[in-house]
């Protein structure tokens, strides 16, 4: 009776908590229907252009699919042959087939499609976004030389007819990248381009066969297998920058899991530190994709592992954690593609995805000039790279205090790369000629995160967490907000509303005795109380809030608790 007469007067807008709590009532007395995650309905349908070929992650096709069913840079678009065509240096190649258990992809230059012609027509060079793409093993490149002196060579036969009839481009002279006669050749062109190709024949009817069927790409992108075992579909977080599972329930971090009942100490369980196998130890504010909650880390903070080490990824590229400092708050990177000390043929500029990071102050910038021309000058000193060199393009790299402050010209060169590194002593009169780049590249660099303290909750016993936008502090007996030695903390608003997804989540998939054990259980018991508590604080009387005091503290002089 007593609350019959005290739901009609209080359900309004100004009190959340009490209507969520009838919410609650009405759910546990009546069956729930629920519905999937729409993130997971968006994707669960693979998209097509027409020709046959599913697309799906990490592809996708603007306007037919939400950006986050796919990754970035992996935007597909749908040509007038429904082909899948992706974009390369400002250029249409059809995707002709998406092989995703092996991450490969062959791909072919637009301008070759046309069978229809006996002629190689006039196309631009290939510069692969080294964090997306690489070649796949056993491709090679072709060499389409254009304006030659033909009086220069030693057998003007090779040439073939180009598509266009000026004098420049109406011959073309193709050779392989390993033809000896290619830097004789390359002095007496004018210009020339680049094609992948997977081998190199001896006459043009199988060059332009070559040039038609294209090359394979290998792409950069989170495996998608674990997700799509569990059920999930895989997609991507565009603000945290991290590969989400899209699942049923709501995405995950790496995997859908069953439903199961939740309780309070079940974050304490769930996160302990974690381990690649080898590098450092693993936890907040890092967590281990794939070995426990959501919870156990910050968002953009999630750590992979390839052969046994951590991998830190940006949305240009990943790299190798050397060590974790959590007593200063920092950690050491090491660029992925140049961990194991082969050539870096090809890195990648370094992005802060979020804005609690920063470098050090030993910081500085090796800047990668890739395939220069002979007219390529810079203010600085500079140093060849051999290994990403070859007979008529040079690479060079340089030094510099901050590449925020570089502001010279790079048209020279097909790419311009900037790799932070760190300087032991700073960077005041160093130069590429003083150092050793290649041993910088091999230690790495520095970065420092702010703003998460876990202190005061590891020294009480606790491990810290992340739950619905707050930091928590999970403890053997139930979640605290910093330290396992506060006072208890009642559930609030975002508890009870968590609470209520789990309570229809379980109502639908679990039988009568499972859902009538959860209805019993700690935290089922606590949102209780934090309904009957609230109805106390809006309208009864001094002595009723006297039989709710919590440890000797009015629970509603507490601070806002996080759960």
């Amino acid at each position: 009776m007593e609350q019959a007469k005290f739901l009609p007067g209080h359900l309004s807008p100004i009190y959340p908590l009490i209507n969520l709590c009838f919410l609650l009532f009405s759910v546990l007395a009546r069956e729930s229907f629920g519905v999937d995650d729409p993130y997971f309905q968006a994707c669960s349908v693979p998209d097509t252009c027409g020709d046959g070929q599913n697309i799906s992650y990490p592809f996708y096709i603007p306007g037919n699919r939400k950006p986050y069913c796919g990754y970035p840079g992996f935007e597909l678009s749908c040509n007038n042959n429904s082909q899948p065509t992706i974009n390369i240096s400002n250029t249409a190649y059809i995707v002709q087939k998406i092989f995703y258990r092996n991450q490969t992809l062959r791909v072919s230059n637009s301008a070759f499609s046309n069978t229809t012609i006996d002629c190689i027509p006039l196309t631009r060079n290939v510069s692969l976004p080294g964090v997306r793409f690489d070649l796949a093993p056993n491709q090679t490149r072709l060499f389409l030389l254009y304006n030659c002196n033909s009086s220069l060579l030693e057998h003007p036969s090779e040439f073939y007819r180009g598509c266009y009839e000026e004098k420049e481009t109406r011959s073309v002279l193709a050779l392989s990248e390993g033809d000896p006669k290619l830097r004789n050749a390359s002095q007496a062109c004018r210009s020339a381009v680049v094609a992948p190709v997977e081998s190199y024949g001896a006459n043009g009817d199988e060059i332009r066969g070559l040039l038609r069927r294209g090359f394979l790409l290998k792409w950069k992108a989170t495996s998608c297998s674990i997700c799509e075992q569990s059920g999930g579909f895989c997609g991507f977080n565009a603000t945290t920058y991290n590969f989400r599972c899209l699942c049923p329930d709501r995405p995950h971090v790496w995997h859908c899991r069953p439903a199961s009942v939740w309780s309070e100490n079940s974050g304490y369980e769930s996160c302990p530190p974690g381990n690649c196998g080898t590098g450092p130890n693993i936890s907040y504010p890092f967590y281990v994709f794939g070995t426990g909650e959501d919870n156990c880390g910050l968002p953009g903070f999630g750590i992979g592992c390839n052969q046994s080490k951590p991998i830190y990824e940006t949305s240009t590229g990943q790299y190798v954690i050397r060590d974790i400092f959590y007593e200063n708050q920092t950690f050491r990177l090491v660029n992925g593609e140049f961990a194991d000390g082969s050539c870096f043929a090809r890195l990648h500029n370094f992005t802060f995805d979020r804005s609690s990071l920063q470098f050090t102050r030993n910081h500085a910038d090796l800047l990668f000039f890739y395939h220069c021309n002979a007219s390529f000058s810079i203010g600085y000193e500079k140093s060849v790279v051999a290994c990403a060199s070859n007979a008529t393009l040079r690479s060079f790299v340089v030094l510099v205090n901050d590449v925020r402050h570089f502001n010279e010209s790079t048209s020279d060169c097909e790419a311009f790369v900037a790799a932070p590194v760190e300087l032991e002593g700073g960077y005041c009169n160093q130069t590429i000629g003083n150092v050793d780049y290649r041993k910088l590249l091999k230690n790495g660099f520095t970065l420092e995160w702010s703003g998460f303290d876990c202190v005061a909750c590891q020294r009480s016993g606790g491990r810290c967490g992340y739950e619905k936008g707050d930091n928590v502090c999970y403890c053997h007996d139930r979640i605290h907000h910093s330290s396992c030695h506060e006072a208890p903390k009642l559930v609030h608003t975002r508890g009870i509303a968590r609470f209520l997804e789990d309570v229809k989540k379980l109502r639908k998939t679990s039988n009568p005795s499972t859902f009538q054990s959860f209805l019993f259980s700690p935290i089922a018991l606590q949102a209780r109380e934090t309904c009957n508590l609230q109805r106390i604080q809006s309208g009864t009387t001094p002595a009723s809030r006297q039989r709710y005091k919590v440890q000797g503290q009015n629970p509603f002089t507490l601070k806002q608790p996080v759960f």
